[in-house]
């Protein structure tokens, strides 16, 4: 940061790496939103699959290899955990 002086103004003009940083800060500033959407739509995909799995009877559990076992431990998963 390099300080300039013109008259009784001072301001402060970011150069080279500072600029950078600055540069880099508001760019995951801009992708926040996408990528707080991007990881409720991911928790909720999972909310809804296990569910449906919660629902799946035994015939289909065996298509699938399945046991009832494994779908309770999956479905017990909190959200965020995959």
């Amino acid at each position: 940061m390099r300080k300039i002086q013109t008259g009784e103004i001072s301001r402060f003009v970011l150069i080279g790496p500072a600029q950078a940083n600055i540069e880099k800060t508001a760019l995951a500033v801009f992708r926040l939103p996408s990528l707080i959407f991007h990881t409720l739509n991911k928790w909720q995909e999972r909310v809804d699959m296990r569910a449906q799995m919660r629902e799946l009877d035994a015939r289909l559990l065996e298509d699938v290899g399945l046991t009832r076992l494994d779908t309770q431990q999956e479905s017990n998963k909190p959200f965020w955990s995959a």
